[in-house]
């Protein structure tokens, strides 16, 4: 499936020395400004004449064509890292190189190599102990950890405004997700991290999280574990679900093994355009967007799985290349 937004585009610029061309895995982004609230539209200079033919060049077809390749399904979302994400990056790379752009990379290549640290839920169950059930709480669930093991011990507080939390350990409810959430571990995995960080914030050393077992996080948080489905990065201290009868009245003991941590590398997109006023040669215009999606639906559900990515982010790489090509 395809989906995506063309709009038209009003432009005002002055030539500089140099421009700087970036299709990029991450969000990195410049611009010159923005609209206010309740305003119209964005004001700019009149167009030159050498503005209006570059823009002139600009076919709706070729916009069309290139967010349909990025956005297709063969491309099946972009995932960060993939090998969709790669033949993405040489798609970009080959339309530069044809545009008459300078590799910025190594040796002249349009490719900059990073390294993207990735974490994963920790391996193993967390130890609960309590006044209750001193042999240890059954069921539990780490769906957050940090570097190493934890090991802690004390009361359990509520997340009260006003309440300390440096260095507690916090209990909350099972929080309210998304419709989509059900089937789609990662977005309930984000759900519940934007629901954890504050606390985090707040200086809590860790977060029990009371669930039903016929509720939607449950069983969406035990497929992110067995999908290998990578943690958002506020989930990077010790997060337990547990069954919400639990007795958690009294001193606890907590004990979390650590997150687990993969490196790959990953691939920005970079070529260079210069201009030919000497007076601005130290001067660059910086155009980017990021060229990766989420991919697929983890799982084995049927039907249509691949997020394609069009409107997040094909149109505004389809917008940096076609701009490269226009001023190339």
């Amino acid at each position: 499936m395809l989906r995506g937004v063309v709009g038209r585009v009003r432009l005002g610029r002055r030539f500089v020395t140099s421009l700087l061309w970036s299709a990029a895995w991450g969000g990195i982004a410049a611009g010159s400004g923005v609209a206010g609230p309740g305003s119209d539209d964005i004001s700019v200079p009149a167009l030159t004449a050498d503005e209006q033919r570059v823009l002139q060049t600009i076919e709706q077809g070729d916009v069309l064509a290139t967010i349909s390749f990025l956005a297709s399904d063969e491309l099946a979302g972009r995932d960060t890292p993939s090998k969709e994400l790669e033949i993405a990056g040489a798609y970009v790379a080959s339309r530069f190189r044809g545009a008459g752009l300078e590799g910025a990379g190594p040796d002249g290549s349009f490719y900059q190599v990073q390294e993207l640290p990735r974490y994963f839920a920790p391996e193993g169950s967390p130890a609960l102990l309590t006044a209750a059930q001193p042999q240890g709480v059954s069921g539990c669930i780490a769906v957050g950890g940090g570097d190493a093991v934890a090991e802690l011990r004390g009361p359990v507080v509520s997340d009260a405004a006003g309440v300390e939390l440096r260095g507690a350990i916090v209990v909350i409810e099972e929080p309210p997700l998304p419709p989509a959430a059900a089937e789609n571990s990662a977005m309930a995995g984000l759900s519940l991290a934007r629901r954890v960080a504050p606390l985090a914030a707040r200086g809590a050393a860790a977060v029990l999280v009371r669930v039903a077992g016929d509720g939607v996080l449950w069983p969406a948080m035990q497929r992110l574990r067995a999908e290998g489905t990578a943690l958002p990065q506020q989930l990077s201290f010790p997060v337990v679900l547990v069954p919400r009868e639990a007795d958690l009245t009294g001193e606890v003991q907590l004990s979390v093994p650590p997150r687990r941590r993969v490196a790959e590398q990953v691939r920005n997109v970079v070529g260079v355009l210069r201009g030919t006023d000497p007076k601005l040669s130290a001067e660059a215009i910086i155009i980017t967007a990021h060229l990766d999606h989420i991919g697929r639906i983890a799982g084995d559900r049927q039907g249509d799985t691949i997020y394609n990515g069009a409107d997040d982010n094909a149109t505004g790489v389809t917008a940096v290349v076609t701009l490269a090509e226009a001023f190339g």
